[in-house]
């Protein structure tokens, strides 16, 4: 099993300084009503995804769950949230962007892309905020800007209660009771499971 192994303490460190950051070019606020996290799908069961994007594994394994979280969200069983996982200064302003990302538009066909466009910033070395605005922007990528700290504070949360210690990894959490799942192959493995019980069930 190929993963990126990361100390808990490092990851969350990593989590209050990124939730520290304010932009000086943000002029955005997150509203109270707005989905506290890149979130997507109806399902009630819950995936949380965590990844970095400078984490070789990570960047093997995401195409190829693609496919599956695509149709078991647009079947309406789970729903789904990317938790991007740093553990360098690199990863926390990708993590960023991600969001910012989001902020634009809030579409999951697009998280898939923008996930997709920045693990491409990421193997050609990027890590200048110019150099990577420039990059997106030839992407097609568009982003707003905005005050990320209540998102990375429930990031945060979430890290600390799944007590992730490596990237890649799944947490399957059905009715309370959470699964995790740690490499690119058991984590599609999971949810090939996953969608395979519940479609017998919805039968």
């Amino acid at each position: 099993m190929h993963l990126k192994r990361i100390s808990i303490l490092f990851a969350v460190l990593f989590f209050v300084a990124l939730s520290s950051i304010v932009c000086a070019d943000s002029g955005l606020i997150v509203k109270k009503d707005d989905p506290p996290l890149p979130s997507f799908g109806t399902g009630k069961i819950n995936v949380r995804i965590y990844t970095d994007y400078f984490c070789p594994p990570c960047r093997a394994m995401e195409p190829k769950i693609e496919p599956i979280l695509t149709e078991l969200v647009k079947k309406g069983i789970i729903n789904i949230t990317f938790v991007d996982t740093p553990f360098s200064k690199a990863s926390v302003m990708y993590s960023r962007y991600f969001l910012y990302i989001m902020n634009e538009k809030k579409d999951f066909e697009l998280a898939l892309l923008a996930r997709s466009v920045l693990i491409g910033a990421s193997l050609e070395k990027i890590t200048d905020q110019v150099k990577l605005e420039e990059y997106l922007k030839n992407k097609g990528m568009k982003f707003k800007s905005f005050d990320t700290k209540p998102i990375f504070e429930m990031l945060n949360v979430y890290l600390k209660e799944d007590k992730i210690l490596a990237t890649p990894t799944c947490v399957i959490d059905q009715g309370g009771k959470a699964e995790q799942h740690s490499g690119g192959p058991e984590i599609l493995s999971a949810l090939e499971r996953l969608k395979k019980e519940t479609l017998k069930k919805q039968q």
